[in-house]
């Protein structure tokens, strides 16, 4: 596989990479050292979208009204990229000690299905939330210490949700029409020396993508949970992906320097960047909040 940096620069937890159909581009941000881009793969620019003064990004998905959801540390905003300014939206979080948000997808259905994490991982009070477009926030999933991902089947029918410290990847049977989930399933579990299971994505075979952290790779699972395909990067930290452009063919993969030592990144120079992976599948479109 054709794999690419087509950005260079030292993240500090590369995230959320959403590729928008309605604008052709990719939108991902860095969670550590709080910043939005936006890459037009046209032209190669990487853009910084004006933001407000936040300690931290947890979230970013676009909204079919326009803007973004950005999950900061006092909960949901509704971004203006136009501008940088957050206008609070809602915070579904139980527990604000300690806890923060982590990763989100929209449904078909243009509900928000959003992570939290303890921040410390040493309380299992990570919780996975459905947030209606009307705002209605719904405890969907939880009991583990952080969750990432989720990722939906193309037919709407399962969820996949990853436990990053337990190194397990979870299925839970969904209703797509109502957003109910059924039990638990373990659909695959990442041994130590595979890394940590991070941010996921499905392509339009059903085929799930998993980003390992710490492991420098992909693994590409088929539906059934057996390991199809990996594919090895040359940075250690890989965090999330997507597939992207003009016909969803591009896998991009978003990359941390975090916890690197100086070693490390002399090793792997690339860490932090934002890559490009021609795969030979293809993505789905990714829906957008309707709230």
């Amino acid at each position: 596989m054709k794999i690419e940096c087509v950005v260079e620069i030292a993240a500090g937890l590369g995230e959320g990479p959403f590729w928008s159909v309605r604008d052709a581009c990719l939108y991902w941000f860095d969670m550590y050292l709080p910043a939005i881009y936006r890459y037009r793969p046209d032209s190669g620019e990487n853009e910084r979208l004006p933001l407000a003064d936040v300690s931290q990004i947890g979230v970013l998905i676009q909204r079919c009204n326009g803007g973004f959801v950005l999950g900061v540390p006092d909960g949901l905003a509704l971004l203006d990229p136009v501008n940088g300014e957050l206008t609070p939206l809602t915070d579904p979080r139980e527990d604000r000690d300690g806890v923060f948000f982590n990763d989100a997808k929209a449904d078909r259905q243009g509900r928000l299905w959003i992570n939290t994490y303890h921040v410390s991982e040493t309380k299992p009070v990570s919780t996975l939330y459905r947030v209606d477009p009307d705002g209605t926030a719904t405890v969907a999933a939880g009991g583990m210490m952080l969750a990432n991902g989720p990722a939906f089947a193309p037919d709407g029918s399962v969820l996949y949700l990853a436990d990053s410290t337990a190194g397990m990847i979870y299925s839970y049977d969904m209703d797509s029409a109502s957003g109910a989930l059924g039990p638990q399933e373990l659909f695959a579990e990442i041994w130590p020396d595979a890394g940590i299971p991070d941010g996921m994505t499905v392509d339009s075979e059903g085929g799930l993508w998993n980003a390992h952290y710490e492991a420098a790779r992909l693994t590409r699972y088929l539906p059934d949970g057996e390991v199809d395909l990996t594919v090895t990067l040359p940075v250690p930290n890989v965090t999330s992906c997507m597939f992207g452009g003009p016909d969803l063919a591009t896998l991009y993969v978003t990359s941390a320097t975090s916890g690197l030592s100086a070693s490390e990144l002399a090793d792997a120079p690339l860490s932090g960047g934002l890559f490009a992976i021609e795969t030979g599948f293809n993505g789905l479109p990714e829906p957008e909040f309707a709230g």
